[in-house]
């Protein structure tokens, strides 16, 4: 995904560079993602993944010959992603990738309205105005949020526990990517005619796990589907063990369950 991406990033960048650069020039690209602070181990990942394709694309003569400049921004809070891109801009960088949090990419649509550049998101989930940028200057081609809780959902029911009838608990982080990821999996629910016996939003800033994991198991549910980041997923994953939780399934997607770190820190 990343290559494919990459390689669009670089077509517009070499037509919007060729009437100002010479022949020999590098083609920049800006990476603007969280390297620092609570999405960091993501963020370096996906980081190092257009690094990964852009050493791939200069091994092999780069763009027309022209080697690629990779030019980086640390954005690790919603409220520095305009900043950050800014920076990025005033470096002369017109095509941009990132940037992971989803929060973060809602930032960066509205700062680059009205901008000279092309922001390419390779991996945030939340929904993003459309009027923030009217499809001019930022372009998603990442899975939407919803459509990863409705694969969770699906893959337990057509995979794991096929033919029960599960009733659903949903928790999530209450935030843009938690909202759409744990929508998509209410909406998958319903759409198969089980019940969904509550949903759990929680403070990513102020989180008791240990609250939230009670007010789940006062559910009762069989199943359970979590939207978080790496940090609060752990937390509460050890909260409702601890709290004697057992469900015939539990699922989580994107910012977590799927990341190395988290079943490393749960002994796995």
């Amino acid at each position: 995904m990343t290559r494919r991406l990459l390689a669009v990033a670089l077509l517009l960048s070499a037509l919007t560079a060729c009437n100002r650069a010479g022949a020999n020039d590098a083609l920049r690209i800006g990476a603007l993602y969280p390297t620092t602070g609570p999405q960091a181990v993501a963020g370096i990942e996906e980081l190092r993944g257009v690094r990964l394709a852009v050493d791939r694309i200069n091994s092999r003569g780069g763009v027309g010959g022209r080697r690629i400049q990779l030019v980086t921004a640390d954005a690790p809070t919603p409220e520095s992603a305009g900043g950050a891109l800014y920076r990025l801009l005033n470096r002369k960088v017109e095509v941009v990738l990132g940037s992971h949090s989803s929060a973060v990419s809602a930032a960066v649509a509205r700062a680059s309205r009205g901008r000279r550049v092309a922001f390419f998101e390779t991996g945030a989930v939340g929904a993003v105005d459309r009027e923030a940028t009217g499809g001019r200057t930022f372009f998603r081609i990442a899975p939407m949020g919803a459509n990863l809780g409705r694969a969770a959902v699906a893959f337990v029911g057509d995979q794991l526990q096929p033919g029960r009838t599960l009733r659903w608990a949903v928790a999530h982080i209450d935030d843009d990517y938690g909202r759409a990821v744990a929508q998509g999996a209410v909406a998958e629910a319903r759409r198969r005619g089980l019940d969904v016996v509550g949903m759990f939003p929680y403070d990513g800033h102020n989180f008791d796990a240990s609250a939230t994991a009670a007010r789940i198991a006062d559910a009762h549910p069989d199943a359970l589907f979590v939207s978080s980041y790496l940090d609060d997923g752990i937390a509460l994953r050890r909260a409702t063990l601890a709290r004697g939780l057992k469900v015939l399934a539990e699922i989580g997607t994107s910012s977590s369950y799927c990341h190395p770190a988290f079943g490393a820190a749960l002994g796995a």
